[in-house]
C-alpha cells in the first residue's frame, strides 16, 4: 500500500509542478500584454489629441467630424487586431 501512495504522490507532484510552470508562463504573458495595451491606448489618446488639437487651430467645425473618424478607426483597428491575436493565439494553442 505505501508503494503505491509514493507512487500517486509522484505523480501529482509532476502534475502540480507542470500546472506552476504553465501558470508562470500565462501569467508573464498576461503581464506583457497589458502593458502593452495599456502603452498603445496611451499613445493612441496622445496622437489623437495632438491631432485634434492642431486642427482646431485652422478649421472650426472639421475636427469634430476628422476627430471622430480617427477614433472610430482606431477602435476598429484595435478589435480587429485583437481578434486577430486572439485566433493566432486559438490556431497555435495546442503546437507549443
Amino acid at each position: 500500500m505505501d508503494d503505491r501512495d509514493s507512487k500517486r504522490q509522484d505523480a501529482l507532484d509532476s502534475v502540480l509542478q507542470s500546472v506552476r510552470r504553465q501558470l508562470r508562463r500565462l501569467t508573464a504573458g498576461v503581464v506583457l500584454m497589458t502593458v502593452a495595451v495599456v502603452l498603445m491606448g496611451l499613445a493612441l489618446f496622445l496622437t489623437v489629441a495632438v491631432v485634434f488639437g492642431y486642427l482646431l487651430n485652422y478649421y472650426s467645425f472639421d475636427p469634430s467630424l476628422l476627430g471622430g473618424v480617427t477614433v472610430g478607426a482606431a477602435i476598429l483597428g484595435f478589435v480587429f487586431g485583437a481578434m486577430a491575436g486572439f485566433l493566432v493565439g486559438w490556431l497555435t494553442r495546442g503546437r507549443r
